[in-house]
């Protein structure tokens, strides 16, 4: 059985950046399927926009693309995207986070996407997508 069928609803993909949050799902536990971006307006707003996904989606785990540096290291925006964490979980205490290396998620968007269709926030979800689909893809034992 699927993470996503084990304890119901979907899992959520997010690759945090300054301006917007790519968001991804996968309902059945198999695919990633890309939803679009939330503009990050203000913290109330974009938690606001992200509760209303979870809820919308029956979200038990989230995702959340780590931009570590070379060789693994958490450098300032890992950071950043820790303490985005930290506000999404305050909020939602019932959803579970995961975070996922995403090194090189954003050039693999690009290369999905191809030229002509890179505008910004498809290339945010195409890169929560690709976080997710790594997710699901790894061996569980």
């Amino acid at each position: 059985m699927t993470d996503a069928g084990r304890g119901g609803g979907a899992l959520l993909a997010l690759d945090v950046g300054d301006r917007r949050i790519g968001v991804a799902v996968s309902e059945s536990g198999v695919i990633a399927k890309p939803l679009g971006a939330v503009e990050r307006t203000g913290r109330k707003a974009t938690l606001d926009a992200l509760e209303a996904l979870v809820r919308q989606y029956d979200v038990r785990r989230a995702v959340v693309g780590l931009p570590l540096l070379e060789g693994g290291v958490a450098g300032e925006q890992a950071e950043k995207t820790r303490a985005f964490v930290r506000s999404l979980q305050r909020r939602l205490p019932g959803l579970e986070v995961v975070e996922w290396d995403e090194r090189h998620t954003s050039s693999e968007a690009r290369e999905i996407l191809g030229p002509g269709r890179l505008e910004p926030g498809r290339i945010d979800s195409v890169a929560a997508a690709v976080i997710l689909q790594e997710y699901l893809d790894q061996p569980r034992g």
